[in-house]
C-alpha cells in the first residue's frame, strides 16, 4: 500500500492468524533470509520489515508460477 510494514503490524493481521503464528512465520521467513526487519530512524522499538533481494526472487517466481496455473485452468 506503499507504507512500510513493521513488525507489529504484520503481526497484527488478525485475519491471517493468530500473532504467536504470525511471529513464528516472520522469524522463518527471516532465517531463510527471505525479508530483513530493520530499525528506521533513532525510534529503537520499531522495525520495519522489507523483502530480501532472495524474497524479490521468490516473489516473482511464485507470481509467474500462479499466473501460469491461472493460464492453464
Amino acid at each position: 500500500q506503499g507504507a512500510p510494514l513493521s513488525v507489529r503490524g504484520a503481526i497484527n493481521q488478525a485475519s491471517l492468524g493468530s500473532p504467536a503464528t504470525l511471529h513464528k512465520r516472520l522469524k522463518r521467513l527471516i532465517a531463510k533470509d527471505l525479508i530483513i526487519a530493520e530499525l528506521a530512524g533513532n525510534d529503537r522499538r520499531t522495525k520495519y520489515l522489507r523483502p530480501t533481494e532472495k524474497g524479490l526472487i521468490y516473489i516473482e517466481w511464485l507470481s509467474s508460477q500462479i499466473t501460469v496455473s491461472i493460464q492453464t485452468a
